[in-house]
C-alpha cells in the first residue's frame, strides 16, 4: 500500500514555521540567561556551606595554644574594704622582694602599666618592653651589608654598600660572616657559568652540504660543572680557587675532529685587592665593630630596664611600708577620737559639757574612720602594685607586709667623687658614648668613599683536555689520542694561562659621597652635643638627689620633734581631762584642745613615717642617679650558659692566642673602642665617715599590749544626738595588728651635735588613761 505523497509547498511552509519558533525560543533563552546568571553545578555538591566565611573583615582569634600562668588564671578575688579577709600576712624583706622580682622578670616590668597614667594602653606597651631575650636577639640579628658572593668571575669592587651604618651592621656573627669562606657549585655547560648542567643542540647549519667536513645539521651534547671556593680577608683582598669540568660531544668540526667527544678541565686561582677605596683593616672591620657596639648598646638598654624596675620595686616597697604606718596612725587617731567621744558623751549626760561638744567629738571620730578606710584602700592598692612588679598573682590569700625598717642613718656623699662616678657609671651616658663611637666609625667609612675605586688582580689557570675526564691509573697518553684523560694532561702542566686585570672608577664631583661625609660629620656633632647635655643633666639630677636626700633627713628630724611635742601635748590635755577638767567656758577650750591634740598627733605620726620612707626612697634615687643602684641592691647581670662545644672552642682559641708571639711594633685597626670593665663603687657615708652613727631615733609609741583594742564605736544610749540604732552602722576595721613589731635600736644619739636644733630625747612615754 503506497503512502500518500505530501505537497512540496506544505513542507516548505512547515520548515519556515519551525525555524521561526526555534529562533524565538533561542532569543528568549539568551535574554533569560543573560539577565540571571547561574552558578555552576557540581556532581558532589551537597549544599552545606556552613563552613564558609560570609565576611572578609571581622574580629577573629589566632590558633595559638599557650599555657597561661597560674598566677593569672588562678588568682584570688582582690582585697577590698568591704571584704578585706585574707589567710595570713606575708612578712617579706626588701632583698627577698628583689629576688622574686628578678626571678619572674623575663619581661621587665614597670608601674606605667598598672597606674592611672598609661593604664588604657598598658597591654599594648607590654609588647615593646625590654626582655631577657633582647641582647641575644641583637647579637643574632642579620646584617644588611652586601658581601662578596662566591662564583665565577668573583669581584669585590662592588661588594661594599653605598654607606656603612650601625643599623645595617646587625649582630657580630652576621657581620663576621662576610669573611667566611664561600663555596659554590653550579652547572657550566659549554664552559660558561650559566648554571646549565646538561644541554643538547640539534639545529640546521647554513651550508650547501657540498663539503663533507662541514655538517648540514649541528648535533651536540654539552655538560659541565664548576666549583668555586672564595675567601675575603680583613685587609680587603679576596682569594678564590675554582675547578671547571666541561664535556663536549659535537659534530661542529665534522671530519676534522680527532675524537668524537672530549673533556676540558680547568684549575684556576684568583686574587684581587683594593688599592684605594676599601683597602685595609680599618675600613673592612668597621661593620664588625659596629655590630659589636650594637650588642653593647642592647646590653646597656637591658641594664637600664632592670635598673628602672629595681627602683620601682624599692620605691613601692617603702610606699607600702608607709601605707601601713599611715593606717596605724589613722587607727590610733580613730581610737583616741572614740575615747574622747565616749568621755564627752558621759560628761554631757551629767550636764557638764556643752551640747555641741558631743557632736564635735563624733564628727572627728568619723573623720578618722574615713582616714582608716582610705588608708586600707591605699594598702591594698600599693600591695597590688608590688605584686605586679614581683610577677605574682594580684591576690593569693596572703597580704604582703614589709618587715625591713627604713634606714635612719644619715648618709653624706662627697660631691666631687660622686659626680665623677655618676658621669662614668650612668648607663644612659655610657649608652650615648657607644652611639658616639658608632657615629665616628661611620664617619671613617664615609670618608673612605671619597677615594676612587682602584682594584688590581690576577688569575692563573692550569688546563688539560682528554678523551676522558679521569682514570684511576695514568696511561701516559695525551690528547688527541684516544683514551687520554684531562686530569693527566692538567697535572703535567703543559697548558697554563694567566690574566691580569685592572679596574678604576670614580664619580665626577663626588656629590653623593661628599653629602654622606657631611651628614656623618653632623651626626658626630649631634651625638657629642647630646652627650654633653646628658652629662650636664646627670650633674643636675645628682645635685637635686643630694639636696632631696639632705632635705628629707632634716624634715624627718623636725617631724620627730613635732611628733614628740604632739604626743606630750596629748598627754597633758588627757591628764587634765582625766582629773576632772574644767567647767564652763574653759571646758569648751579644753575640748577643742583635746580634739586638736589628737588630730595633731595622728598627723605628726603619719607625716614622720612619710618623710622617713621618702628619705629611704631618696637614698635609692641617689644611687639610681649616679648609676650604682644595681650594686647597691646586690644585683649583677650575668650571661646565660653556652653549649659545651662553645666553651671547648673558646678554650682552643685562648690557648692558640696564648701561644702566639706578641708584636710590640704592631697596632690594632680600628683602634680600641672600649675600656676594661670597671668596678662600681658605692661612695656612701660608711666609707667616708667610719665610726659615725647619725641615726634618726625611733618615735615614741605605745607598747603593743597598751594599744587601744578594736571595739564597736558606740556612745552611751542616752545620747540625744545619736540614735540607739546607730551603733550597728559602725563597723570595726578588719586590718588588725598590721604593723610589725619595731626592732629595738642600739646606740645613743646626740641630736644637738647634728644640726643644733632643739630635740626632745626619744623614749617611752608612760601615760595613764589617755587616748
Amino acid at each position: 500500500m503506497k503512502r500518500a505523497s505530501t505537497l512540496p509547498g506544505t513542507q516548505v511552509t512547515m520548515r519556515r514555521i519551525c525555524t521561526s519558533y526555534l529562533a524565538l525560543f533561542l532569543t528568549v533563552l539568551a535574554l533569560t540567561v543573560g539577565c540571571h546568571p547561574l552558578q555552576p553545578r557540581y556532581l558532589r555538591d551537597h549544599g552545606d556551606l556552613s563552613g564558609l566565611l560570609e565576611e572578609q573583615l571581622k574580629i577573629d582569634y589566632p590558633d595559638v595554644q599557650t599555657a597561661s600562668l597560674a598566677d593569672a588564671s588562678e588568682s584570688h578575688p582582690p582585697l577590698t574594704v568591704s571584704d578585706p579577709k585574707f589567710d595570713n600576712f606575708w612578712d617579706i624583706a626588701l632583698e627577698e622582694v628583689i629576688q622574686v622580682t628578678l626571678h619572674n622578670s623575663k619581661v621587665i616590668r614597670n608601674l606605667a602599666s598598672v597606674t592611672p597614667i598609661g593604664f588604657a594602653d598598658g597591654l599594648i606597651q607590654r609588647s615593646g618592653n625590654s626582655t631577657v631575650y633582647d641582647p641575644a636577639i641583637t647579637a643574632t640579628a642579620g646584617s644588611s651589608l652586601a658581601t662578596a658572593r662566591p662564583g665565577p668571575g668573583l669581584t669585590i669592587s662592588g661588594d661594599q654598600p653605598n654607606r656603612i651604618t650601625a643599623a645595617s651592621a646587625g649582630g657580630t656573627e652576621s657581620a663576621l660572616a662576610a669573611y667566611d669562606a664561600q663555596l659554590s657549585v653550579l652547572g657550566a655547560s659549554g664552559g660558561s657559568a650559566s648554571g646549565t648542567l646538561l644541554g643538547r643542540t640539534d639545529r640546521p647549519v647554513n651550508t650547501t652540504g657540498q663539503f663533507t667536513g662541514f655538517p648540514v645539521v649541528t648535533e651536540a651534547n654539552d655538560g659541565g660543572l664548576r666549583m668555586d671556593l672564595a675567601k675575603k680577608t680583613a685587609t680587603g683582598a679576596s682569594f678564590a680557587a675554582s675547578s671547571v669540568s666541561v664535556y663536549s660531544r659535537s659534530n661542529r668540526r665534522g671530519s676534522f675532529q680527532a675524537v668524537p667527544s672530549n673533556w676540558l678541565q680547568f684549575l684556576e686561582v684568583k686574587a684581587e685587592h683594593h688599592l684605594l677605596q676599601g683597602r685595609g683593616t680599618q675600613i673592612n672591620r668597621i661593620p664588625v665593630v659596629l655590630a659589636r657596639i650594637n650588642e653593647d648598646i642592647s646590653l646597656t638598654a637591658f641594664e637600664i630596664a632592670v635598673r628602672n624596675e629595681l627602683l620601682d620595686v624599692e620605691n613601692t616597697y617603702w610606699d607600702l611600708h608607709y601605707a601601713y604606718r599611715s593606717l596605724e596612725a589613722a587607727k590610733q587617731g580613730r581610737d583616741a577620737a572614740q575615747w574622747a567621744w565616749q568621755k564627752i558623751q558621759a560628761r554631757r549626760e551629767g550636764q557638764v559639757d556643752p551640747a555641741d561638744a558631743e557632736a564635735q567629738a563624733r564628727a572627728q571620730y568619723f573623720s578618722f574612720r574615713v582616714r582608716v578606710e582610705a588608708a586600707q584602700i591605699n594598702v591594698f592598692e600599693i600591695e597590688s602594685r608590688l605584686r605586679w612588679l614581683m610577677g605574682i598573682a594580684p591576690a593569693d590569700g596572703r597580704l604582703i607586709r614589709p618587715i625591713d625598717e627604713p634606714a635612719t642613718a644619715k648618709l653624706e656623699f662627697e660631691w666631687t667623687s660622686t659626680n665623677l662616678e655618676a658621669l662614668f657609671q650612668r648607663a644612659e651616658v655610657r649608652q650615648q658614648k657607644w652611639q658616639l663611637k658608632q657615629r665616628e666609625l661611620e664617619l671613617v667609612a664615609a670618608r673612605n668613599r671619597l677615594l676612587p675605586v682602584l682594584d688590581v688582580g690576577a688569575t692563573y689557570r692550569w688546563l688539560g683536555m682528554g678523551d676522558e675526564l679521569i682514570n684511576a691509573d695514568r696511561n701516559g697518553l695525551n690528547f688527541p689520542n684516544a683514551g687520554s684523560t684531562a686530569f693527566d694532561e692538567l697535572t703535567e702542566g703543559n697548558y697554563q694561562e694567566f690574566d691580569v686585570f685592572f679596574s678604576f672608577g670614580m664619580p665626577v664631583g663626588y656629590r653623593r659621597e661628599l653629602a654622606a661625609v657631611r651628614n656623618a660629620q653632623l651626626q658626630v656633632a649631634r651625638s657629642k652635643a647630646v652627650l654633653e647635655d646628658m652629662e650636664l643633666n646627670t650633674t643636675h639630677l645628682l645635685s637635686s638627689a643630694l639636696r632631696t636626700l639632705d632635705g628629707n633627713y632634716v624634715q624627718a628630724n623636725s617631724n620627730l620633734n613635732r611628733l614628740q611635742a604632739a604626743d606630750e601635748w596629748t598627754d597633758v590635755i588627757s591628764t587634765i581631762w582625766s582629773q576632772g577638767g574644767a567647767t564652763g567656758r574653759d571646758t569648751r577650750v579644753l575640748i577643742n584642745q583635746l580634739l586638736n591634740a589628737i588630730n595633731e598627733r595622728a598627723a605628726a605620726y603619719d607625716e614622720y613615717y612619710r618623710i622617713v620612707c621618702a628619705y629611704n626612697k631618696s637614698i635609692a634615687n641617689l644611687h639610681f642617679t649616679k648609676g650604682s643602684l644595681l650594686e647597691y641592691n646586690g644585683v649583677q647581670l650575668a650571661e646565660g650558659p653556652w653549649p659545651e662545644k662553645a666553651y671547648w672552642d673558646a678554650m682552643a682559641q685562648a690557648r692558640k692566642r696564648n701561644a702566639s708571639r706578641h708584636l710590640d711594633y704592631g697596632w690594632t685597626r680600628p683602634d680600641n673602642v672600649s675600656q676594661a670593665a670597671g668596678t662600681h663603687h658605692l661612695s656612701d657615708s660608711e666609707g667616708l665617715f667610719p665610726g659615725v652613727d647619725q641615726s634618726l631615733p625611733v618615735p615614741p609609741t605605745q607598747d603593743r599590749e597598751q594599744e587601744t583594742p578594736e571595739t564597736e564605736s558606740t556612745a552611751p544610749a542616752a545620747s540625744a544626738g545619736i540614735p540607739a540604732s546607730a551603733s550597728s552602722s559602725v563597723r570595726p576595721v578588719a586590718l588588725e595588728e598590721v604593723v610589725p613589731e619595731r626592732k629595738p635600736r642600739s646606740g645613743t644619739y646626740d641630736w644637738g651635735k647634728t644640726n643644733g636644733s632643739a630635740v626632745i630625747p626619744a623614749g617611752k612615754h608612760q601615760t595613764v588613761d589617755r587616748p
